[in-house]
């Protein structure tokens, strides 16, 4: 791995965000004109973070612990399971 020069000073992380902002406007034209992709920004649970490890086991006990859980996922499964059985093989 190359150091960096001695000179070189530390960015911002707004002089940083500029930069990939610039190095990515290219990528994002020439996918964009292909006419086959739009950009879609999704924000999804971090489930690494502890917060989200501890709420999901705070579930599942709760899930666990309810006197109707067995015939509650008998029925989901059943109500589902046409949806997996026609799920394409990838």
């Amino acid at each position: 791995m190359r150091k960096p020069a001695s000179n070189a000073r530390k960015l911002t992380p707004a002089q940083r965000a500029k930069l990939r902002r610039r190095a990515m406007k290219p990528i994002k034209t020439r996918v964009r004109e292909g006419g086959r992709s739009r950009m879609v920004e999704i924000w999804v649970p971090d489930i690494r973070s502890p917060r989200f490890k501890a709420e999901a086991r705070r579930q599942s006990r709760v899930l666990a612990a309810d006197p109707n859980f067995e015939a509650d996922m008998k029925w989901i499964e059943a109500a589902t399971r046409d949806l997996w059985r026609d799920l394409p093989d990838y």
